[in-house]
């Protein structure tokens, strides 16, 4: 048989597999995402595509001509935005000489307007207005009160500009002037403060949009025709003003340029931000499908693996069956089937009660009967999921960022440890990461084993290291049960999952060396998908702990490492993260057996926002 029917009989198996899991397991995530891949094929199939276009395609992404065509021309509108700052820079020169918003010293000092230019404006609108209204400096300082507020509540609309300096320098400025205007008359103030409300609840959703899709010019394109459009509101806003004079500009402005120029401009820019949310939703849900097809993917190629060796096996005990047939004769019965038909030997009452004994007896439901008295030992879940929380939008450099997606996303067993700064505020970058990551997990429904290792100093006097040491193990040992496949395999079930076994483990650190050689055992019967998170082992290392201990917490990283290693090139994927605040020498002497990849960060940049992204996706 050739590779390509042999190809061709393994996709035939798996598909036929897929169909059944899909009748009986059709709320399983994974069997959703081989579903989903397997459709996806079978369409790419109907419709004459051929590997030499997927090979194209994995090139070039699905949206490569869409793409070439925004970078053209998100190219012009980006120059054009360019001109259209400078103009609004240029008409902020001129407002700002002929209102005096500060002295001219400082205006030369000053290459850019900044928030003190800003704040300065404000104060100079405060001192003018009541000297002019005396009787009202009650009602005139609550109202300033209330410009600050609103200055500090848009003040991260600077920050979220397409390009840098250039842009934020004017915006600031023409800020300045709105929030001047806003300062000399209520009606003005209400106008554009509700203005400034809707446009930054744009922005926001501009941010978001972004952070998710950083490499879509679609929406890099609308985002600079709504800067464009901004800009241009802010040039008519300030031209209207410095063109009057200071009594006119004190009250306020004809209803036709509210509702036209404010009206108008807020319409239009609500058009550019509809869109960017259309594709914002697009693409999520896109993401969404392709990380059901990416699951599927793997399946199907560990499934289709799984088949050729079988075949593999068979034909080759074949070969050597009828080779052995022919050189020594057929194989000889069995003692056991000589002694049934000849009858001339008794097995003793002794060897079929040893025999008996020695059957396995135990199931994943037995497993699961045993390790319920570990269940207090999980950390609590509301603990777990509020850092879950805190860790759906982080910031982190882009090596660490390169390097969780290529590790989560990628279809092979590694064991990786990222190594932050000790001493930072909690929860640590690193910590969140490793939340960043169990979130995702969670979404499409990926058991994970997971521990937060904690202190709060407030309990200084009661906590234990070796204590929580032992409750963490035991915590997984819980967790690497309730993962266990339905079904276990035959030679593998003859492992010691007794009873006993598991009532020999109590609150004694004593029991430490059985407990992490059961959670050995636990994990080598596990899912053939398996991720494990293991955040804050710097709190058991440089402490007083008993030679014991320090050799157990060794045992627990060696024997992690050592399931990914066993692990890599079968049929099984197994994932392990250990983040930390600090080194820690366990982990080390890890790495340097090149057990583990190790990913260190001396400091807690924000380059970018961590998110998984459809191009990080293996295909």
């Amino acid at each position: 048989m050739t590779t390509s029917q042999d190809d061709a009989e393994n996709l035939y198996l798996v598909r036929r597999y897929s169909e059944i899991v899909r009748d009986e397991m059709s709320d399983e995530p994974l069997s959703q995402g081989l579903a989903a891949k397997v459709d996806a094929d079978i369409e790419r199939e109907k419709k004459g595509k051929f590997l030499a276009e997927d090979a194209v395609m994995n090139l070039l992404g699905d949206d490569a001509i869409n793409t070439k065509f925004y970078e053209s021309i998100c190219a012009t509108k980006l120059l054009d935005l360019e001109s259209k700052s400078l103009e609004l820079q240029t008409t902020w020169v001129k407002f700002s000489t002929k209102l005096k918003l500060v002295d001219d010293s400082k205006v030369a000092a000053t290459s850019k307007p900044d928030m003190n230019i800003v704040r300065s404006a404000i104060y100079s609108a405060q001192s003018k207005i009541q000297k002019d209204q005396s009787s009202k400096v009650g009602k005139v300082k609550a109202f300033f009160t209330k410009s600050i507020q609103c200055l500090d509540d848009h003040n991260y609309l600077f920050d979220l500009l397409p390009s840098g300096d250039k842009y934020t320098s004017v915006f600031t400025g023409a800020f300045s002037a709105i929030v001047k205007a806003t300062a000399t008359h209520e009606k003005i103030a209400n106008e554009i403060s509700d203005s400034l409300d809707e446009i930054s609840d744009q922005v926001r959703s501009f941010f978001f949009a972004v952070s998710l899709h950083p490499r879509s010019m679609y929406i890099k394109y609308h985002i600079a025709l709504f800067y464009y459009e901004l800009f241009g509101f802010l040039i008519s806003v300030m031209r209207e003003w410095y063109q009057s004079s200071w009594t006119r500009f004190s009250k306020s402005f004809g209803s036709s340029f509210l509702e036209t120029t404010v009206q108008g401009t807020l319409k239009t820019l609500s058009q550019y931000t509809q869109r960017v949310k259309d594709e914002d939703a697009r693409m999520t849900r896109e993401l969404n499908t392709r990380q059901l097809m990416a699951l599927g993917t793997i399946m199907q190629s560990t499934f289709k693996a799984q088949v050729k060796m079988k075949k593999d096996i068979d034909r080759k005990f074949n070969e050597f069956s009828l080779q052995s047939n022919r050189l020594m004769g057929p194989p000889p019965l069995p003692a056991s089937k000589l002694q049934a038909f000849e009858g001339t030997k008794d097995v003793a009452p002794e060897d079929v009660v040893s025999l008996i004994a020695a059957a396995p007896k135990w199931t994943r439901d037995s497993i699961m009967r045993d390790v319920e008295a570990f269940r207090p030992y999980l950390q609590a879940a509301e603990d777990v999921d509020k850092l879950v929380e805190l860790g759906r939008s982080i910031d982190v450099n882009t090596d660490i960022s390169a390097t969780v997606h290529r590790w989560i996303t990628s279809d092979r067993s590694e064991a990786l440890w990222i190594e932050g700064p000790s001493g930072t505020s909690l929860p640590s970058q690193s910590t969140l990461i490793s939340a960043f990551i169990l979130g995702n997990l969670r979404r499409v429904e990926i058991p994970a084993m997971v521990d937060f290792c904690q202190y709060d100093p407030k309990h200084w006097r009661t906590w234990n290291a070796e204590k929580e040491f032992l409750k963490m193990t035991y915590a997984f040992i819980y967790q690497a049960a309730k993962v266990l496949p339905e079904r276990l395999e035959p030679e593998l079930v003859e492992r010691d999952f007794s009873t006993a076994r598991f009532q020999k483990l109590n609150e004694n650190v004593s029991s430490l060396p059985e407990a992490i050689h059961l959670l050995a055992d636990l994990i080598t019967v596990g899912p053939r998908l398996q991720f494990c998170i293991v955040d804050g082992l710097q709190l058991f290392g440089g402490r007083n702990l008993s030679g014991l201990v320090r050799k157990s917490l060794k045992d627990f990283v060696t024997i992690l490492c050592e399931a990914v290693a066993k692990a890599s090139g079968g049929e099984r994927i197994i994932k392990v993260l250990f983040t930390t605040d600090g080194i820690v020498g366990e982990l080390a002497d890890s790495a340097r057996a090149r057990l583990l990849t190790r990913q260190t960060f001396y400091d807690e940049d924000e380059d970018e926002l961590l998110a998984i992204n459809d191009e990080d996706l293996v295909k």
